[in-house]
């Protein structure tokens, strides 16, 4: 693989380059923002933010889709505009920080506000627009290539790394400090796992690139003992697995072999890690680590806050921290909390919708994996599952507009091949 030549095959020329572009260097802004300089980080994501906004406001407008869904997805859009003017102008929970910069930080880095931007794209795709998912797949392998470089440094580290794990969560050294510094963040760098479900059409080597990254991430989920992270990694596993072995194109007898090697290596790294690699996730098991926390959530909300929200920013009071907090890990709750029963029922609707159609109304794998990406989106709102700015949601927006597109359902998987040409 010449990586020169996959370096001058992104210079972007369509819509969707520039978006994935401005994507990559917010992301890329964040990890280096961790592990190397913050000033130098966040000016790397600004600029990816500043991209991003400026192909909002400045490229021509389109309707994306047609008929009901155009309807709830307008109202979806009209809502967010709704919390961003009652966050700004109305709400009693103010943008977090003293000076302007800080406030200025608090947009465009935190994970409340700008993602909830991302679904405006869609605006920037007519019904007609064929995205270039050849670019996409190219993209995703330059970012695959810089993952596997440095996860071998953040894995040794992860795994040497000291914490004690009765600390407060908030304590250097402690659970939460672990989980979130000792990987270098090297998940800002994981590509979508919808990568790995277009077994095929990319060739076997990208194929095992991708999938090698959420090996790597799954590694990181079972070692931090991230329960609902490990559980919703496995899960696209199974759905992966399904998707083929019901498609009439795929040999049975090579799923068979390849899920009872798979069951068998599961069963070889829990038995013989009891004692060491999953030693924290057995140790903490079933442990319920958020009902007390929904808790002080539902007694903090009123009736006002459970319909409207408290903004992007909107806060409760955490009994057990004994402090106003802007965070539940419950990705319904927050929602809820920021944009009130009538965002998350706009948002889980168009996701649902789009994932049933996707997924039985469709002819090829390609468009039931982007259906599967969306009803797992909604799975994922228990564990956690907020709406980020990163490639997984740009691969959940666009599923949505795959998803409801004719052009796309009536594609077979040979259609696909030829068309989007991924494997050139």
């Amino acid at each position: 693989m010449n990586i020169i030549l996959l370096i001058r095959s992104l210079k972007p020329t369509r819509i969707e380059h520039y978006l994935l572009l401005s994507i990559l260097l917010y992301q890329l802004g964040d990890f280096l923002g961790y592990n190397v300089a913050t000033t130098l980080g966040r000016t790397i994501s600004l600029i990816g933010f500043l991209m991003f906004v400026c192909l909002l406001l400045f490229k021509k407008k389109h309707l994306p889709m047609r008929g009901r869904l155009m309807f709830l997805f307008s109202l979806l859009l009209v809502w967010i505009v709704w919390i961003t003017v009652y966050t700004f102008f109305f709400s009693e929970y103010n943008v977090p920080g003293k000076s302007i910069y800080e406030k200025m930080m608090s947009i465009y880095t935190s994970y409340y506000f700008f993602p909830s931007i991302m679904p405006f794209m869609l605006l920037l795709f007519s019904r007609r627009t064929c995205v270039d998912m050849r670019y996409f797949v190219r993209l995703m392998t330059l970012l695959s290539l810089i993952y596997v470089i440095i996860y071998p440094f953040a894995f040794y580290n992860m795994l040497n790394y000291q914490y004690d794990q009765t600390a407060a969560w908030g304590d250097e050294g402690g659970y939460g400090d672990f989980i979130n510094n000792s990987n270098y963040h090297i998940p800002l760098l994981a590509v979508p796992a919808i990568l790995y479900y277009f077994r095929r059409y990319i060739p076997n080597k990208l194929w095992w690139l991708f999938f090698a990254v959420s090996i790597g991430e799954l590694l990181i989920g079972l070692y931090t003992a991230r329960r609902g992270r490990t559980v919703t990694f496995l899960l696209y596993y199974v759905l992966c697995f399904l998707l083929y072995y019901f498609n009439k194109n795929t040999s049975k007898i090579q799923m068979l072999i390849a899920g009872v090697l798979v069951l068998y290596l599961g069963y070889l790294i829990v038995m013989g890690s009891s004692g060491g690699f999953l030693s924290l996730l057995i140790e903490r098991g079933v442990a319920d680590s958020r009902t007390e926390v929904e808790n002080s959530f539902y007694a903090s909300m009123d009736v006002r806050s459970w319909i409207w929200g408290r903004g992007w920013f909107g806060q409760y009071y955490d009994y057990i921290f004994k402090d106003y907090r802007s965070s539940i890990e419950t990705g319904y709750l927050a929602l809820i909390l920021r944009g009130g029963i009538i965002y998350l029922i706009l948002y889980v609707f168009i996701f649902l919708y789009s994932g049933i159609r996707g997924l039985f109304f469709s002819n090829s794998v390609f468009v039931k994996a982007f259906a599967i990406m969306l009803l797992m989106n909604i799975f994922e709102l228990y564990p956690w599952g907020w709406p980020l700015f990163n490639f997984k949601f740009f691969v959940m927006w666009i599923g949505v507009y795959i998803c409801n597109n004719p052009f796309y359902l009536s594609l077979n998987d040979k259609k696909v091949k030829t068309i989007f040409a991924i494997n050139n």
